[in-house]
């Protein structure tokens, strides 16, 4: 029997048999391979379990051959028809197509009736007929001696039945034959519709820029193409992949950015193009496609999975290009990236660019084969010849050839060599001759220098010498040349820089200025600015990228570095770092987000007053903290290679500050151990600044001016700067421009009389009747507007929807009718085609809507606009303009009295209406009514003063509306049918136990907002059904949604944030609930709670940045299927007391007490285990995974199960563990497998020398080879060391002893013994000693961020408030051993002289076992 794969009504898979769908084919024109795109893919990838459970609906519903045929089949069929119905109606289609769905689905229905009742009749018959032979229920057999019905034969034994049964046969094989062919259409067509939405992913071309001078390497571009395949490409979801390999120089860049530049209308689904230098870089280019994408996620891995996804859902072939991957040891994250080619379904080819050994790479990435490389070699002669000749602009005669082919012997025919002799040939408008002659002067001068030699292995010194010569060659003329000295200055910085993308903005004189006079009155002005960048790209030792930034190339920035003498190289880098520090100084940071509390001497939460209004607030400072990475990386190279004498000028606060700028970064990023070190890096470089600087340090240190955030970042912080460094927009150019078009030669004037003429063509043609004539004129004067950046007339777009609507092509005119209304807010015409267009689309309550609208604008539109009167003709009756709040009022009450089945529409036109008590007491009463606002944006707002409500009863539509509470709210009354879409919603004190709207009924919600409510954004309580897509809730005082008391919620795409308490609550008692692709995050407590409620999914959510768990389950019963939960406060789910959950194929990672935690359950047939199967958990600050029954479980209080505590009470053993099958968990911070961590900077504060650190025994940040050294350098640390000291620790002002005799009372048997008989109490001497910081669960009658704090002897046992120290403990700290939430982190710390105690942050204590 041929099945066929749907979507139920919460997105999920499931099969159903031919019949099933056989009337609903009939609109939908579904397809055998899947009703809707993610099914086939899906389909495969699902696991036999899941597979299992999603086919439950096959059994007993065969209609065919072989199988029993009665009225009780039928029936079962009748009521899966009815049950497809009900899922139709939450299909994301469009209303005309769900429209004619529910049409053909009645007229199964309707047929289905009169099969079962003829059916009937015939059964009836035949036991008049034969008295022996009757047809039983679902065994289908005829009892009789020789009467009997049998499955795949259907044929009847006894002379009286025999005609009826065989025509029943015939009706039933006709039916199946017309069950497939509608399935077929069926399927065809809602494929069709869902790859039209998925066509919405915006075209991305990231490919460097073209190299206008690219010549030759025919061959190798063919060979890349054999190698991909590209001929034999077809719509298989494959990726195929290559490797172009070769020396530096050799131009695998340019060959690539050509190929792709050649090939970009065969990859229409885009080319992608990300740089593997270094992880930083590979997240950065990851995040930049990602943000164009829409795939930004909070971690790298999820990040680059999801936009690896999204680029999935492309049709149509990419190109995916991983270059300058030359790491001589792949990192984790590069093997997770060269890995996706055999994980992901995309169509299209993956190319890697790389210096590596092909031998090596095979080895090293499965993905690679023999013949996957392209091993790229220097020019042929030929090829060099016209390379050289191109970029020189010397054509090459008999005369010239010879010299021209000497030349490119002599550089090897390596393109990066031919590049720079060229541009200088060219610059310089000499001869080839000359220039052949003094490269052989130069470089034999390198040779008996020896300068031209590899840095690294597979370099050959030949050719890397032909690229030295030429730029020691071009290096020489800029000197001659006016600001020549200053460019070849900034040039030598830039070596220290990320050569990929260097901005205008760094070419400045520097914070401290550049010592060299000449360069700092040059680049003090922007023509000396623009200057310098000029000479560098006209030499092509710098390119242009960008319109505000350049590159060079990595081998140049190699040469540069070599060929500087140490005093030269030293001098280069303290520029380099005075003119990052200067382009900070210069650029919004994050240091701006932070105020300070002065009373506890630490930082303030940020508001939302401060928050930053462009997500590119912060895109240049992270720019910039790019170039920091690479200045610190090499600062420890130069302090190790270099003479410190040459270093000296280095050290200035404004170098501590760049490396606290990349903590800042590191941290924002979530990589806070990194971001400790760099911190540390910058207290050690304060130690070392001039004498004459240690004031202004000590006083930039005490005021927090230096180093303004502590470090990791407040999790408030953190989001914001993530969100705030996106590149400002940009829009793509197209794939091709469009042929034929002379458009861009014409003068302004000119254009405009064109566009008219063709305007007045069109209108010609159309009252002709000539409609395709009319529609292409109309479209020329569109498109040659739009190619020339133009505004043009606006009614061109309503006279070609008018065409359109002419033609039957409404979907065209509902487009070009919205885009009119864009640019024409309040004209008629566009709100009249939109009418029309939908209208046309059968969608008939947003046809009316629009005309409304239309109506609201031309009050005589009805009789002077002949098609209105067609579609239109009765229903002017029904809207009413409210232009003041009396209007409103008195609508309102007339909507009441009209006939359930007539809904009167209320357009709203003024700005701002404000009702209260005095006007509607209790509220206002909406009842069988369509409430519109007719401004955009939802600009019309519904004020309501006091304790003033919305009631909403029978049938009623909000559109395009903002509503705003004072104490009231909004409310669906039981039995009430809403719909609200496009709305906000608000409140200010409005009822504390309450929603700001809440439905007791039929309640659906699309793309509105609701913020700001006391309690709750949004409520469905018994019996209401609520059906929630694409909203919106933050900010609310506890829940953003919320389902309890009987209701049934489905949420989809939706984004749950910043609100007080829960994303969501569901329960207690809720009777269903699906949550299915939205985003909770940073939520005060849980992401998701779940409590006393069954049947709930929660499937392919991103759950992240809750402050406790993810997701949490109390006596609950939860689907949680292909979900991303991470970076979660606490656990990434906790599930308890008794709860049932089926974890399935979820990535749970990065949360700060644990990944998965599954209670036990009680025993026995009516309580299964949970399921915790094909997860990913890893990178879990605590255990990955962990089924266990804790006392909170057991001790009665009312959140605890009763089964389960009896249960354990009668026997502890009897409980039941989950069943874990195929889950990967791993990389998770286990107590027992915690390592140190190190945060220390080996570098003496006094002769900088790597060296095994011995510390200052006053502020423990200074550390020093040997005594010689401390005591030679007291006499200047001593003026910081009372500053840094308080940088580095947090001062307790404040302590409350727990216990009243001293002893702690709960101690787990798993640890070492405390108190005074196993250790001394702590000196008090000013000496260090070990403190257990531990943090406890969150309680009311707790102060914030509370930790418990005590020493081994439990002399100190004391409860404490910090906000540094509790940060600290939940970033760096491991569970406690109750494996709960309570984490534990040991500091070293002091008593001060008068008894206040001072924790240190700086570093940690190693972790013990008491």
């Amino acid at each position: 029997m041929e099945q066929c794969v749907i979507v139920d009504s919460c997105g999920i898979l499931q099969r159903v048999t031919a019949p099933t769908v056989e009337k609903v084919a009939n609109c939908s024109k579904l397809s055998p391979a899947g009703t809707v795109p993610i099914a086939a893919r899906e389909l495969r990838d699902l696991k036999p379990a899941l597979a299992a459970r999603m086919a439950y609906c096959i059994a007993g519903l065969q209609l065919c051959f072989g199988q029993p045929v009665d009225v009780e089949i039928l029936t079962l069929l009748k009521i899966e028809i009815d049950e497809v119905r009900e899922a139709v109606q939450t299909w994301m289609l469009k209303k005309n197509q769900i429209t004619t769905l529910l049409s053909n689905i009645s007229e199964i229905q309707s047929t289905l009736n009169e099969e079962i009742d003829d059916l009937r009749m015939r059964v009836k018959n035949c036991e008049i007929q034969g008295a022996n032979n009757t047809l039983k229920i679902e065994e289908c057999e005829i009892q009789g001696a020789n009467n009997t019905l049998k499955i795949g034969k259907c044929e009847i034994q006894g002379a009286n039945n025999t005609l009826e049964i065989e025509k029943y046969k015939t009706r039933i094989e006709r039916y199946s034959e017309v069950i497939k062919l509608l399935e077929q259409k069926c399927t065809t067509e809602l494929s069709r519709c869902y790859i039209k939405e998925e066509e919405k992913i915006p075209y991305v071309f990231t490919a460097p820029q073209r190299n206008r001078y690219f010549a030759g390497r025919i061959k190798e571009i063919q060979e890349l193409k054999r190698i991909l395949k590209v001929e034999e490409t077809s719509k298989e979801k494959k990726v195929r992949v290559a490797a172009v390999c070769g020396l530096g120089g050799i131009g695998k860049t340019s060959l690539a950015s050509e190929y792709a530049h050649q090939m970009k209308d065969f990859y229409q689904g885009g080319v992608y193009w990300f740089s593997a230098e270094d992880d930083t870089f590979l997240e950065k280019t990851v995040n930049d496609v990602a943000l164009k994408i829409d795939a930004l996620l909070g971690s790298f891995d999820l990040t680059l999975s999801n936009t690896l996804k999204q680029i999935s859902r492309s049709h149509d072939p990419c190109l995916i290009v991983l270059d300058c991957l030359d790491q001589l040891d792949l990192s984790s994250n590069m093997i997770k990236f060269l890995s996706f080619p055999a994980q992901e379904n995309i169509l299209g080819h993956f190319v890697v660019l790389t210096r590596r050994n092909p031998k090596l790479l095979v080895n090293e990435v499965s993905v690679f084969e023999k013949d996957s490389f392209l091993q790229l070699k220097c020019f042929l002669s030929k090829e060099a010849k016209e390379f050289l000749s191109s970029r020189t602009g010397v054509d090459l005669d008999e005369n010239v050839e010879s010299i021209a082919e000497c030349l490119c012997e002599e550089l090897g025919r390596l393109p990066l060599a031919l590049e720079q002799a060229g541009a200088c040939i060219d610059t310089l408008s000499c001869t080839l001759s000359s220039y052949l002659e003094q490269y052989k002067t130069e470089r034999l001068r390198l040779l008996s220098q020896q300068q031209g030699r590899p840095v690294s292995p597979g370099k050959e010194s030949s050719e890397r010498l032909a690229v030295h010569t030429t730029w020691l060659i071009n290096m020489e003329y800029m000197k001659k040349r006016s600001n020549g000295h200053a460019a070849i200055r900034f040039m030598n910085a830039s070596s220290f820089f990320n050569g990929s993308e260097i901005e205008k903005e760094l070419v400045n004189v520097g914070t401290p200025e550049v010592e060299d006079v000449a360069y700092r009155e040059c680049v003090s002005s922007p023509l000396g600015c623009r200057q310098v960048l000029k000479l560098l790209t006209d030499f092509s030792l710098f390119t242009h990228v960008q319109p505000h930034s350049v590159s060079t190339h990595r081998l140049v920035q190699e040469l540069v570095r070599e060929s500087l003498n140490p005093e030269s190289k030293a001098e280069s880098f303290i520029d380099a770092g005075r003119i990052l520090s200067y382009a900070f100084s210069k650029c919004s940071s994050p240091n701006n987000l932070v105020s300070l509390d002065e009373t506890i001497d630490e930082e303030q939460d940020i508001s939302s007053s401060d928050l930053p209004s462009s997500p590119s607030h912060f895109y240049m400072w992270s720019k910039f903290c790019m170039h920091g990475h690479h200045l610190c990386r090499t600062m420890e190279d130069l302090l190790v290679t270099l003479d410190s004498v040459y270093l000296d000028p280095v050290w200035f606060p404004a170098t501590a500050k760049i490396l606290y700028e990349c903590a800042v970064h590191m941290s924002a990023n979530y990589r806070q151990e990194e971001a400790q070190r760099l911190l540390n890096f910058g207290y050690r470089i304060l130690d070392w600044v001039p004498v004459a600087e240690y004031e202004t340090v000590k006083c930039s240190v005490s005021n927090n001016s230096l180093f303004p955030l502590s470090i990791p970042l407040s999790k408030s912080i953190q989001i914001v700067v993530k969100r705030c460094c996106m590149p400002p927009f940009a829009s793509l150019a197209p794939l091709t421009e469009k042929p034929g078009s002379d458009a861009s030669c014409l003068h302004v004037n000119d254009l405009e009389e064109k566009l008219e003429k063709l305007k007045l063509d069109g209108n010609k043609s159309f009252k002709k009747g000539r409609y395709k004539e009319a529609l292409d004129v109309y479209s020329s004067a569109i498109d040659m507007a739009q190619e020339c950046n133009t505004a043009f007339n606006p009614l061109l777009l309503t006279n070609r929807a008018t065409v359109y609507l002419k033609l039957g092509q409404y979907e065209d005119a509902l487009k070009d009718a919205n885009d009119y209304i864009t640019r024409r807010p309040d004209c008629w015409r566009g709100y009249a085609r939109k009418a029309l267009a939908l209208d046309g689309l059968n969608e008939k309550v947003s046809a009316e809507i629009a005309a409304s609208l239309a109506f609201y604008h031309n009050r005589a539109i009805f009789s002077d606009f002949s098609p209105f009167k067609e579609s239109f003709f009765d229903l002017q009756k029904h809207i009413f303009v409210c232009d003041t709040v009396d209007q409103l009022i008195s609508n309102a009450e007339r909507s009441q009295k009209v006939e359930a089945n007539l809904l009167t529409i209320l357009v709203l036109g003024s700005k701002d209406y404000f009702l209260n008590s005095d006007l509607v007491d209790p509220g206002i009463v909406l009842s069988n009514c369509i409430l519109v606002g007719a401004r955009i944006n939802c600009s019309v707002v519904l004020k309501f003063g006091g304790h003033t409500n919305v009631y909403l009863l029978n049938k009623c539509m909000i559109t395009n509306v903002s509503f705003y509470f004072e104490e009231g709210q909004v409310c669906g009354r039981r039995g009430s049918l809403v719909k609200i879409l496009n709305c906000n919603f608000s409140g200010k004190d409005n009822n504390k136990n309450a929603p700001i709207v809440a439905s007791e009924g039929e309640f659906n919600a699309e793309s509105c907002n609701f913020i700001n409510g006391n309690y709750a954004g949004l409520g469905c309580f018994g019996p209401g059904n609520m059906v929630v897509v694409d909203c919106s809730f933050c900010n609310n005082g506890h829940f953003g949604l919320l389902v309890f008391n009987g209701g049934t919620l489905i949420v989809k795409s939706s984004r749950m944030y910043n609100n007080r308490v829960h994303g969501c609550q569901i329960g207690p008692e809720a009777s269903k609930c699906v949550v299915v692709n939205c985003d909770i995050r940073h939520n005060d407590e849980d992401g998701i709670l779940v409590e006393r409620s069954k049947n709930v999914r929660i499937m392919r959510n991103n759950i992240f940045g809750n402050n406790e768990f993810g997701l949490e389950m109390v006596s609950s019963e939860v689907d949680i299927k292909e979900n991303n939960i991470f970076d979660n406060g606490w656990w990434g789910i906790w599930s308890m007391s008794n709860s049932w959950c089926n974890v399935s194929m979820n990535r749970v990672f990065r949360n700060k007490a644990g990944g998965v935690r599954v209670g036990y359950r009680v025993a026995g047939k009516e309580f299964s285990p949970s399921v915790v199967e094909l997860n990913k958990i890893y990178d879990n600050i605590g255990p990955g995974f962990l089924d266990n029954v804790n006392k909170c479980e057991m001790d009665g209080r009312p959140s605890a199960n009763v089964d389960l505590r009896k249960s354990y009470l009668k026997s502890p053993n009897s409980l039941q563990s989950a069943k874990c099958l195929d889950n990967e968990v791993h990389n998770n911070k286990e107590s027992e497998n915690v390592r140190q961590l190190n945060f220390a900077v080996p570098y003496c504060s006094n002769c900088r020398k790597k060296c095994e650190p011995k510390r200052c025994g006053k502020c423990f940040t200074a550390v020093y080879c040997n005594k010689a050294c401390l005591e030679g350098h007291w006499s200047k640390h001593k003026k910081l060391c009372k500053v840094l000291r308080g940088k580095a620790s947090c001062l307790i002002t404040s302590m409350k002893r727990v216990g009243g005799d001293g002893m702690i009372k709960h101690h787990a048997k798993s640890l070492e013994e405390i108190g005074p008989k196993f250790s001394p109490p702590p000196s008090r001497d000013g000496k260090r000693f070990i403190v257990k910081v531990q943090s406890s669960v969150p309680r009311t009658y707790l102060k914030p961020h509370t930790l418990l704090l005590y020493d081994r002897s439990l002399e100190l046992y004391e409860e404490i408030q910090s906000k540094v120290i509790a940060k600290l403990v939940q970033e760096f700290g491991i569970q406690c051993e109750r494996q709960a939430v309570e984490k534990k982190l040991f500091l070293h710390c002091l008593f001060e002289e008068n008894g206040q105690l001072r924790l240190f942050s700086n570093e940690f204590a190693d972790f013990l076992k008491w």
